[in-house]
């Protein structure tokens, strides 16, 4: 799938996803937030997966840094993490939208997440050990095929260090254990997505409406990630395969940031307390920010272990490799795929 496509897909989830787009002038506040509510904890709940991608050398051990030549390796990685296409659908029927034909292709294997890391790994010294860090943000050249009127911000760092239990041999694989933390966070923001829209808040005698809605929708995550790997030399390739547990903090969530309005005027001091108050009375939840100021957002923190498998192989051509991986989230059944090229000593 080309990048232009992945990003285009991207942003149709981000946008029709959160809100309804024009032509849709007025949506339930109880739809809304249930909608919105699921949609950010699968996003919570998938973004250990995505903080994996990178730093992920299909070598369970590269060597020592005090030889000659020095075992070290630099590259590049990019792929996909995937959410449950079912909560995008859902989020779609519960705000009358019909699930656009790039989504539909994808229903068989979740709606992609994409990331991409600079990655350097050295040998250690004198103990079999080796040491990884891993560096992504969001280039200008893939910022530039966003539409005019989309921001988008990314970063995606860690770094682990990896034992060999069992350095590789003629007749025998290579074994390491590791450890390692990763940092992802990210945000999307489309401005003036509708010339204005309400939002049905049963018992209130104005709804609140936004005249010129930017949707906003941001996440990050702290991992730490513990890992066991094998992998054997066979030829140009090095097959390896792996398992990892992850304890993770996250947050996603975002909404409508924008002036909110009651009756055609801003919102007083008042007006909010009494939305807040109608809200609660209709059994309603308060969003996490409700503001004159910044209208609606809603949060959702997920804290909790990850457990995921992966594997793959290296294609190495003298010095440089071609690396094709794959994961598989145990718990909240998401995919992972990547592609790497390194230099290798």
């Amino acid at each position: 799938m080309g990048s232009h496509k992945t990003i285009k897909i991207i942003a149709i989830l981000i946008v029709l996803a959160l809100i309804p787009m024009l032509g849709f002038a007025q949506v339930n506040y109880g739809s809304f937030r249930d909608s919105f509510q699921q949609f950010s904890e699968d996003v919570a709940n998938s973004l250990p997966l995505n903080a994996a991608i990178g730093n992920n050398s299909p070598d369970a051990y590269i060597g020592q840094l005090l030889r000659v030549p020095p075992n070290f390796s630099v590259g590049i990685t990019a792929g996909a993490s995937t959410i449950p296409y079912d909560t995008v659908k859902n989020v779609f029927g519960d705000l009358s939208l019909t699930v656009p034909s790039e989504l539909e292709d994808l229903k068989n294997i979740g709606v992609p997440f994409p990331a991409a890391t600079v990655d350097a790994r050295v040998g250690g010294f004198i103990l079999p050990f080796d040491v990884g860090v891993k560096f992504g943000t969001l280039p200008g050249e893939v910022k530039a095929l966003l539409p005019s009127n989309m921001d988008a911000e990314f970063l995606l760092a860690g770094a682990d260090v990896r034992y060999a239990l069992m350095k590789g041999g003629a007749a025998k694989p290579t074994i390491s254990v590791g450890i390692g933390y990763n940092y992802l966070s990210g945000s999307v923001t489309v401005k003036d997505v509708t010339s204005g829209y309400t939002i049905d808040v049963p018992g209130t005698t104005n709804d609140p409406g936004f005249s010129d809605p930017d949707v906003t929708f941001e996440w990050n995550t702290s991992v730490i990630d513990l890992k066991a790997q094998v992998s054997k030399r066979l030829l140009i390739f090095t097959p390896y395969a792996g398992a990892g547990a992850a304890v993770a903090v996250s947050s996603a969530g975002g909404g409508i940031s924008s002036e909110l309005e009651i009756g055609g005027s801003k919102a007083t001091p008042a007006q909010i307390d009494q939305l807040k108050s109608d809200l609660q009375a209709a059994g309603y939840p308060i969003p996490d920010e409700l503001s004159a100021d910044n209208g609606i957002q809603i949060l959702s923190d997920s804290t909790g272990w990850a457990f995921r498998i992966y594997g793959g192989t290296a294609i190495n051509i003298l010095m440089m490799h071609i690396d094709l991986g794959a994961g598989y989230d145990l718990l909240g059944k998401n995919l992972q795929g990547t592609v790497g090229v390194r230099f290798q000593l």
